[in-house]
């Protein structure tokens, strides 16, 4: 399932304070900029860096100083920790305001590399389980003194009988694709209409390897022999996305994730930040760097799944055994965590933790979290800094060995997430 992390700021909002850019500068001629809120260690290899970042991060909807204000902050993560976020095909958005998760390339990550695989599969169950219920239908009214009625009404009823048929299955439903049942024939137009999101020039295509000989087309006008077709992926962005996945995307609207500032869709690799919270200080936010905090969360779940000895499950007992320590030693007056955010829960704590040791006090009153940075970790809890130091310094070989993603491979978001419609088909 998605587990959405959002990265606000607890219960005490902040007032508002004017927004600029932030001063940056350059460590040395071979140092990319970098935002003077963050702190990094100087490296050698900036051009491999570079073409990690920018392979995971899309900038496409961003001005030129939003852009170089993201990646000045960004530059402070390892080149190494790049290349493996880049491998597990991480990307990094932001969101305009007035827009939902639709209108980015967000939606390419909820896009499945085997679509056309995906539509030969449907259209194999479709096909078989038709001729299942023909067979079934067929063999119990051959004896039946009124067979020709019985018949009659299995041409009526089959379009919803075959519908909830292919829903109870596993292949149709883990799939995604969504049953059409006809009272009559309808235009192409209709169908793309019933599906939503853009013109797919794909589409009668598309119809055409789901549904096969169930398809009939008479003139402009398209029908089904068994009163039911399947319909392909709507297009977003370009993109082939499941309908539900799409009415999810376009849930996950301004309004929404300016409240979380932003989010970490961690099985979807995708991160998102409002395009409110990139200016450093930003308004409500002052100088917590939301992007890095979300970005945290990539880096937790991607040590999650290192192999290495054990090492991301080495990883994982570790933070959730100092969480434990400190929520317990919190109790009873010793408080090491950096914000009330890092009190939530393990993920939080860990995000919060990287976002303090990429970042400097500014001293200047616009800190949102003040213990939040870089010293006052190292100072006051010195073993989750030593081990976010350890996981940025660490020497990873070419041939790292991650573990899968935990998540059924059949979908990108969870089931509890997304919108609904009324029945699991559609009436046309």
């Amino acid at each position: 399932m998605i587990q959405k992390i959002a990265g606000g700021l607890g219960s005490q909002p902040r007032p508002r304070a004017e927004s600029r850019p932030a001063e940056p500068f350059c460590a040395s001629l071979d140092q990319a900029c970098l935002s003077s809120t963050v702190v990094a260690a100087p490296e050698s290899d900036f051009v491999a860096k570079e073409q990690h970042l920018k392979s995971v991060l899309d900038t496409s909807n961003l001005s030129q100083a939003q852009a170089n204000q993201v990646l000045s902050e960004l530059r402070a993560i390892p080149s190494q920790i790049w290349k493996m976020l880049a491998r597990t095909g991480l990307r990094i958005v932001s969101l305009p305001p007035g827009q939902d998760l639709s209108h980015t390339s967000a939606a390419r990550q909820f896009s499945p590399a085997d679509y056309e695989q995906r539509l030969k599969r449907a259209g194999d169950c479709l096909q078989s389980t038709v001729q299942r219920l023909d067979t079934e239908n067929h063999q119990r009214w051959e004896r039946m003194p009124d067979a020709e009625m019985q018949e009659g009404l299995w041409a009526m009823q089959q379009g919803p009988i075959i519908a909830e048929e292919l829903i109870a299955g596993p292949a149709v439903r883990q799939l995604g694709f969504v049953p059409a049942v006809l009272s009559r024939p309808v235009r192409l137009e209709e169908l793309e209409e019933a599906v939503g999101g853009e013109h797919n020039p794909e589409f009668l295509k598309e119809m055409k390897l789901l549904n096969r000989d169930l398809l009939e087309q008479q003139g402009d006008l398209f029908s089904s022999t068994h009163r039911l077709l399947l319909l392909p992926y709507p297009r977003c962005q370009g993109q082939p996305v499941r309908q539900d996945h799409l009415k999810y995307l376009k849930g996950q609207n301004d309004q929404m994730l300016r409240a979380s500032m932003g989010t970490n869709y961690w099985q979807s690799a995708l991160v998102v930040v409002h395009q409110e919270f990139l200016p450093d200080p930003a308004p409500e936010a002052g100088h917590h760097r939301v992007m890095l905090h979300e970005v945290g969360h990539a880096i937790d779940h991607l040590v999650d799944r290192i192999q290495d000895g054990g090492y991301g499950q080495n990883h994982r007992q570790l933070v959730q055994r100092l969480f434990q320590r400190d929520t317990v030693d919190a109790r009873e007056g010793q408080d090491r965590f950096s914000s009330p955010r890092a009190k939530d829960n393990p993920r939080e704590y860990f995000a919060e933790a990287v976002e303090s040791y990429l970042t400097r006090d500014q001293a200047d009153g616009q800190e949102s979290k003040p213990n939040n940075n870089h010293d006052w970790l190292k100072a006051h809890n010195p073993e989750l800094f030593a081990h976010v130091d350890e996981i940025f310094k660490r020497a990873y070989s070419d041939d790292l060995k991650l573990d899968p993603m935990p998540e059924n491979p059949e979908y990108k978001a969870p089931p509890d997430l997304l919108a609904r419609t009324r029945k699991p088909y559609l009436e046309l």
